[in-house]
């Protein structure tokens, strides 16, 4: 996913696989301590987060919680690649129907 200019301000996957460094990464450092009283210490719970979610743990600014969502969406748009068309079948409908 080279082509998409905003792909590269954000990590394809956790530096040293820890959510505090990807926040880091985001300059969001300062939700760590959010993420990790809510559980989200992987990739699997960052990609479950929405919007909604992000409110709850405490994530209260629009702009951090969009930047937030920005940066999940790269994870999930870098092993898109590696993982198998099964998971691209399933992600692509969900993405369509979605409001924008």
């Amino acid at each position: 996913g080279r082509m998409r200019s905003q792909a590269a301000s954000f990590p394809t996957s956790l530096p040293d696989g820890s959510v505090g460094g990807w926040l880091q990464a985001l300059n969001m450092a300062k939700y760590d301590p959010a993420f990790a009283a809510a559980g989200v210490t992987t990739e699997q719970a960052l990609k479950r987060m929405d919007d909604g979610s992000l409110k709850e743990i405490g994530v209260s600014m629009a702009g951090h919680r969009k930047r937030i969502l920005l940066g999940i969406d790269s994870l999930s748009s870098a092993d898109a690649g590696c993982s198998t068309d099964v998971d691209m079948a399933d992600a692509a409908p969900v993405a369509a129907a979605e409001p924008q």
